[in-house]
């Protein structure tokens, strides 16, 4: 189990099961605009990703030549965006660095 990170799998599992679209981040880079999403199709897709330094899974970078990028296209309805705090503005803090702020 992972500490210090909201757990999305019971989500992520129940959106796949209604047949929703379920797309998930990629840091591609050292920018804020190096963030991709892209789109899985089941919950062992993610089960078999590479853990990233704070043992989340994450898509290898292989998939990336595989599958589209839908960042930019606005067919996304929902996000839900890590964060340690936020403020009444909706100023995020996180352990980032901006990926998710713009």
């Amino acid at each position: 189990m992972l500490t210090g990170e909201v757990q999305t799998y019971d989500l992520i599992s129940e959106a796949l099961a209604l047949n929703k679209r379920v797309f998930i981040p990629k840091v591609i880079g050292k920018n804020p605009d190096d963030l991709v999403a892209i789109e899985i199709f089941s919950f062992s897709e993610i089960e078999n990703f590479p853990k990233n330094s704070w043992g989340i899974p994450e898509p290898p970078v292989g998939i990336l030549s595989q599958r589209h990028d839908v960042t930019q296209m606005g067919i996304i309805d929902l996000v839900i965006v890590p964060g340690v705090a936020f403020d009444s503005n909706c100023g995020r803090l996180g352990h980032g660095k901006g990926y998710y702020g713009n």
